[in-house]
């Protein structure tokens, strides 16, 4: 059963990955690089959206179908810009990250609307899953921070019973190489590569919704938890986007020594390492050499 601790950063990789590993959610609370980065984010969603009095707003001031595709173009533009991938480096260096050694992932805008978009690859409530299930990386540690206040209904729900019990799941059938596959011809077809095949792996029968305990950091705050949790987005229903950060990290030393969450389910044919790039200078991560 997992606890839920509140940390004073920073919180170094060799002291953070035992507790995450054993099933703790940490929380960080008021982090100033943390709440630059939600700054910026506020900054770009206001631009994206101009005729909403508040981006969380905007899908009741656009048609749906025009807050959609310019949801997607801003996600799309989020992960390029140079000024967010030097605000999360200075957050996860301030939150106790080695630059030389922690491997991160895509930096992650996310919006979940409330009501709509529930077919949108990139604007639906995501299923319960666990991210261990698509990378096989048990020292994967997922970082998850709002853009703008939470209330019930628009958190992150997490299940602590399947922190040590295994869940029925098609994660053997989920192969990254046939999801690159499928997307391309989708597109050399014309269409849609978000349909051709699954976003994730799934459970073949979901878990109870009130076994789910939903998360509700505030604005500054930064939630850190082991890939190996079986987490979800709540179904939107408040009326207000959902708006949210997150990225993921492998700290070098984990890998290498064979450290991370216990597997209790995941069953995916590949690793895909080149997913992660170095902190500081970008270089990709690599399976770790045989002693």
């Amino acid at each position: 059963m997992p606890d839920l601790l509140n940390i004073s950063p920073p919180l170094d990789d060799a002291a953070r990955g035992p507790r995450l590993f054993a099933g703790e959610v940490l929380l960080f609370r008021q982090v100033p690089e943390a709440q630059a980065l939600a700054a910026l984010a506020d900054r770009r969603l206001r631009a994206a959206f101009p005729e909403a009095d508040h981006p969380a707003e905007a899908q009741h001031a656009l048609p749906e179908g025009e807050f959609l595709h310019r949801l997607t173009a801003c996600l799309a533009a989020w992960r390029k810009d140079t000024e967010v991938a030097a605000g999360y480096r200075r957050l996860l260096a301030a939150l106790g990250c080695d630059p030389a050694a922690t491997y991160v992932d895509d930096f992650a805008l996310r919006l979940q609307p409330s009501h709509i978009g529930r077919d949108h690859r990139r604007a639906k409530p995501l299923h319960a899953h666990r991210d261990s299930w698509g990378s096989n990386l048990m020292a994967q540690v997922n970082w998850w921070l709002p853009v703008y206040p939470l209330a019930p209904g628009r958190g992150l729900a997490v299940f602590p019973r399947y922190w040590d019990e295994s869940i029925a799941n098609d994660s053997a059938a989920w192969d990254w190489e046939a999801y690159k596959a499928a997307r391309g011809q989708a597109r050399s077809e014309g269409r849609d590569p978000d349909a051709a095949y699954p976003t994730l792996p799934k459970p073949l029968v979901a878990p109870a919704a009130e076994e789910a305990v939903e998360l509700l950091p505030e604005v500054g705050d930064v939630l850190v938890f082991s890939a190996a949790h079986l987490h979800a987005s709540v179904p939107n229903e408040t009326g207000v986007t959902r708006v949210s950060l997150e990225t993921r990290t492998i700290w070098q030393a984990d890998l290498a020594a064979g450290r991370g969450a216990p597997n209790l389910d995941g069953r995916a044919p590949r690793v895909p390492y080149e997913w992660f790039r170095r902190l500081d200078d970008g270089a990709s991560l690599t399976a770790p050499q045989p002693a």
